[in-house]
Parts: C-alpha cells; sequence; structure tokens
C-alpha cells in the first residue's frame, strides 16, 4: 500500500489504518515525544495522545498528505503542551500504563477502544471523570470516595451513577461504530 493511500483510508476512519499508521509511524512519533520530554513514561502518554489527536483530526488530511511530517507536528505539540502541563503541576488525564506500545492486530483494536474511551472521559464534566478516575483507576471505594469528597456514600454512589451513565451515552458510538460521540451524547 503506497502512503498516500494509507493516508487516504486514515482520513476515512478505517479502522485497519490504525494498525497499519500505528506500526510505521510510532516509533517516530515516540522518539519526538522522548526528544521533547525526556522521560519514557511521559513520552509513551504523549504519544497515545498523539494518535488520539491525529485519529480525531484525520478527516484534515488529503491524499498528498504526508503521514510522517503531519504526524511529527501532532506530537511536538502534544509532547510540548504535556511537558508544560507537568511543570505547571497540571494533570494528565492519560496514565502512562495506559500507552503500551501497540504490537498486534489485537492490541490495535484496544488501542482504538481505548482512544474512544479517553475522547469519551475527556467528554465529562470534570467532577464525573474524577469520580470514575477515582473508583475504576485508584480503585477506591465510594466509602473512600465519600470520605475524599467530604459526602455522604448515597451522594457518591447517585453522582457515580449519573456520571457512569453519561459516559455509557458517549461509548454508544464503540457498539454503533459511529465516530460521532456528539450525537451520542442528544
Amino acid at each position: 500500500m503506497t502512503a498516500a493511500a494509507l493516508a487516504t483510508q486514515f482520513a476515512a476512519h478505517q479502522t485497519d489504518s490504525i494498525r497499519a499508521v500505528y506500526r510505521i509511524y510510532g516509533g517516530l512519533v515516540y522518539s519526538v515525544c522522548y526528544q521533547v520530554l525526556g522521560e519514557v513514561d511521559l513520552a509513551e502518554t504523549a504519544t497515545q495522545q498523539t494518535f488520539m489527536q491525529a485519529w480525531t483530526n484525520a478527516d484534515t488530511l488529503t491524499a498528498e498528505s504526508a503521514l510522517g511530517p503531519w504526524l511529527r507536528t501532532i506530537a511536538h505539540r502534544v509532547a510540548s503542551d504535556l511537558g508544560l502541563r507537568q511543570r505547571q503541576g497540571g494533570r494528565d488525564h492519560i496514565d502512562s500504563d495506559q500507552a503500551a506500545p501497540v504490537d498486534d492486530c489485537r492490541s490495535a483494536d484496544l488501542l482504538a477502544d481505548s482512544w474512544k474511551l479517553r475522547a469519551a472521559l475527556d467528554r465529562l464534566p470534570d467532577e464525573d471523570r474524577e469520580l470514575i478516575e477515582l473508583h475504576h483507576h485508584r480503585q477506591l471505594s465510594y466509602t473512600e470516595i465519600a470520605g475524599h469528597w467530604h459526602l455522604p456514600v448515597a451522594s457518591v454512589k447517585s453522582r457515580s451513577h449519573r456520571a457512569h451513565r453519561r459516559l455509557a451515552r458517549l461509548l454508544g458510538n464503540l457498539r454503533a461504530g459511529s465516530v460521532d460521540a456528539e450525537a451520542a451524547e442528544t
């Protein structure tokens, strides 16, 4: 497959193109991110964020677009932004342990789903996203979250139910195969 054909498939959001683009350009993107950030964990996080942004903005590619320079530009911007957030004490919503390199087709599918999940989480209100991350990533119980937020456990459970319902609507696109999560929100 030619580079132009791959760019066209990627721009059309053809799922198979994700694996090919990652296989061909994953090392380049990681290298750019590592050069900017100088830390393996941050570079892995920035690499995943780069591919998420690339997938989200894939429709801006044209047949003449060169994927390498386009991805390099995104990677540099993402890594620079991540580095700035880290220096300013900001928090990054993608954890480095979620940014493992893709080495087979199954991993590429999981990465694509992970991108969609992360995009859906990023669309949630901050409080909903934090609650879901405390419960699922940090594995805190509702009682522990209630103590953290100084709320009754029943309030945390109600908020969790609403947050998960919102997330499920946003993730409806995973089941339907649609790229537009905005439609799932309405």
